[in-house]
C-alpha cells in the first residue's frame, strides 16, 4: 500500500528505511506513516503530529491517497469479514486493539480473535497477541476495519531480524502465511 515509499527506499539499492509515503509535508519533510492515518484514535498515543517523524499521523485521519483507497474498498464491499495487514518485523500475529490497552468488549468477538490468532500462529510460528500489547498505536487500519466495519482484521508481522531480512527466508515465510490465510478463509463465513 506505499508504492512510491518503497521505490523511494530500494531504487539506489542501498535501504533508507522509508517507512512513510512520499507526500511532501508543509514543513517539506516527506511521509505520512499510512498505518496511523485511519480514523480509529487518530493521531492519540504512538503517533505524533511532527511531520518528520516516522509515526506521523498526517493532517487528517484518511488524508493519504493510499488509506482512501483502502476506505473506498472497504467500504464498497460490505460483505468483507477478514483482513490481514503484512508488516515487518516481530513474528507476531496480532489482533485489536492496538489503539488502546482495552479489551474488545464483544466477548465473542474477542474469543474469535484470540482462537484464530493462535490457530495462524501454529501454522506460521508467530507469537499471537492483542496489537497494544506490543505497543500502542493509533490510527491503525486494522483498529478501524473492525471498530468500523466488523471485519476480524490482523496485522501478521512477519519474521526476520530486522526490516530487510534478506531473500534466505522468502520460501519459508510464503509458505506458512499462505498457509495462515487459507485457514482465515476457511473460517471467515462462520
Amino acid at each position: 500500500l506505499n508504492p512510491d515509499g518503497v521505490e523511494f527506499d530500494i531504487k539506489t539499492g542501498r535501504y533508507k528505511y522509508q517507512r512513510k509515503n512520499m507526500r511532501v509535508n508543509s514543513d517539506k519533510s516527506v511521509g505520512v506513516d499510512l498505518n496511523r492515518n485511519y480514523d480509529s484514535w487518530w493521531c492519540e498515543a504512538g503517533a505524533s503530529t511532527y511531520p518528520g517523524s516516522d509515526t506521523y499521523c498526517g493532517p487528517r485521519a484518511f488524508s493519504e491517497p493510499e488509506s482512501q483507497a483502502v476506505k473506498k474498498f472497504i467500504e464498497a464491499r460490505r460483505n468483507l469479514k477478514t483482513h490481514i495487514s503484512y508488516h515487518s518485523y516481530a513474528s507476531t500475529i496480532l489482533y485489536p486493539w492496538g489503539g488502546q490497552e482495552a479489551e474488545i468488549a464483544n466477548a465473542k468477538d474477542r474469543t474469535a480473535f484470540i482462537n484464530i490468532a493462535a490457530a495462524m500462529g501454529k501454522l506460521t510460528g508467530y507469537r499471537p497477541e492483542k496489537s497494544s500489547d506490543m505497543y500502542v498505536a493509533t490510527g491503525d487500519s486494522c483498529d478501524w476495519a473492525y471498530s468500523t466495519a466488523g471485519i476480524f482484521a490482523f496485522t501478521f508481522e512477519l519474521e526476520g531480524n530486522s526490516f530487510y531480512p534478506g531473500g534466505a527466508i522468502i520460501n519459508r515465510t510464503v509458505t506458512s502465511n499462505i498457509k495462515a490465510a487459507v485457514y482465515l478463509l476457511s473460517v471467515t463465513d462462520n
